[in-house]
């Protein structure tokens, strides 16, 4: 039996090395031929586009702009067309186009931006996303054979209605109103659910201010035969933002918070720190890449329902918070980096730091490697009341417990192969 295994094992290694080698020759030799063709100017008759975004509808986009060829790997594409978006202080989206250059057309780059309003439909964004694509890719079709057939229009009557445009009666001011509830039960079991939450927004080039108040209530019901079992949690947070632009590199901001939780044995907790940031990059590259340092200093009073390990009722308390994040998008991938660190001026072994990390590299053709981490060290928690809690608390998660740190991790890859060309859009079933 134990040769058979053995004969099995070295029969499959042997088919993953060949299944191996075929697909590198393979794809060695597609590139080969894609790249003689794209490196003679007298070739090129129809432009070759890499569509990087995690967020459009590409069977749309390669269903309206039927004059390209879309690969599917970015090494073999004269366009690389990377899409994002933040949103924007009214609830929509502000897409950044940014079209890079390969090949022929090398350090040929633009960046295009695309505004879509919060009651914009899908269907709307799309469209208006596919619009300024077209408009980004006529200066590299404009150096293809295929430019003689295409044509240029211009909708005389939209261009001036938008001249008529009325002036903002809010003043940029935005507000949303969250309301949710629910329900769910069983003969010996019940869970209740309810959340409140009010924003209100004000953002401009030089000034933004944001509060937010939250609620939250969460009740759940045990029976056993004639014994009841009832447990209730009730959190309530209001944060406060007020941060003005000093210039292209440096911000100032005042930040306010209340918070009271019977999960975290808080009655309530008032906080107020001024602070400072300073990006290295302008802010105006925020949508593709940040690097920025900022630091707050304030005090934080609390009250707690019930005395805490170090025999506290009530505390006022000076502390800092120090954060660094790297942010940058590109054609090779995705880098969203953080690290945070808040401490106690008291004593700075009383700190909570946290490390958030999402990861996306492109290795080679076809092959990415991707890293989600989220890890905290916590060495804060005042408010932890006396005493150990009771088993009901425990499994119905009533009181936070004690611990010193708190890890998620996700490592992947994504490896891709075939043929270059992807313009077909079939969606049957």
């Amino acid at each position: 039996m134990r040769h058979v295994f053995k004969w099995y094992l070295a029969l499959f290694l042997n088919f993953s090395i060949d299944l191996c080698l075929c697909t590198f020759n393979l794809a060695h030799a597609e590139q080969n031929r894609t790249s003689s063709i794209l490196s003679n100017g007298d070739q090129i008759e129809i432009l070759q586009v890499y569509i990087d975004c995690v967020s459009c509808d590409f069977d749309y986009i390669r269903h309206e702009i039927n004059f390209v060829n879309f690969v599917r790997d970015p090494y073999l594409a004269q366009v690389h067309v990377l899409i994002t978006y933040q949103s924007t202080a009214s609830g929509g989206r502000k897409y950044s186009l940014r079209l890079l250059g390969r090949g022929k057309f090398d350090n040929v780059d633009q960046t295009l931006i695309y505004t879509a309003l919060q009651s914009d439909t899908e269907d709307i964004i799309r469209q208006g996303l596919v619009r300024i694509l077209k408009m980004g890719l006529m200066p590299y079709i404009s150096q293809t054979k295929i430019a003689s057939m295409l044509d240029i229009r211009y909708d005389k009557a939209r261009t001036a209605s938008l001249r008529d445009q009325a002036p903002d009666n809010w003043q940029y001011w935005v507000f949303h109103i969250d309301l949710q509830g629910g329900i769910e039960a069983e003969e010996s079991q019940r869970d209740l659910e309810i959340g409140v939450s009010l924003r209100a927004e004000r953002i401009t080039d030089i000034w933004k201010i944001k509060s937010e108040v939250d609620y939250e209530y969460q009740q759940e019901d045990f029976k056993d035969e004639d014994e009841k079992i009832t447990g209730r949690r009730k959190e309530w947070e209001v944060d406060v933002e007020l941060v003005k632009s000093l210039n292209a590199h440096w911000s100032a901001g005042l930040f306010g918070a209340y918070q009271s939780s019977t999960y975290k044995n808080i009655y309530y907790h008032v906080g107020l720190a001024p602070g400072i940031e300073y990006n290295f990059f302008p802010w105006q590259e925020s949508d593709h890449r940040i690097f920025s340092i900022s630091y707050s200093a304030g005090v934080r009073a609390f009250q707690y329902d019930e005395m805490t390990l170090y025999n506290k009722t009530r505390e006022t308390l000076a502390y800092g918070r120090i954060r660094l994040e790297l942010g940058i998008i590109q054609h090779w991938g995705e880098i969203d980096a953080s690290v945070e660190n808040s401490h106690y001026y008291f004593d700075l072994s009383k700190n909570l730091l946290t490390l958030e990390t999402d990861l996306s590299l492109r290795i080679t053709k076809g092959l990415a490697f991707k890293v989600d981490l989220e890890a905290e060290s916590v060495h804060d928690q005042l408010y932890l009341p006396k005493g150990d809690a009771t088993l009901e608390e425990i499994l119905l998660r009533q009181k936070k417990l004690a611990t010193t740190y708190d890890v998620s991790l996700m490592v992947g890859l994504r490896y891709s192969f075939g043929s270059i060309y992807n313009n077909i859009v079939n969606r049957r079933f």
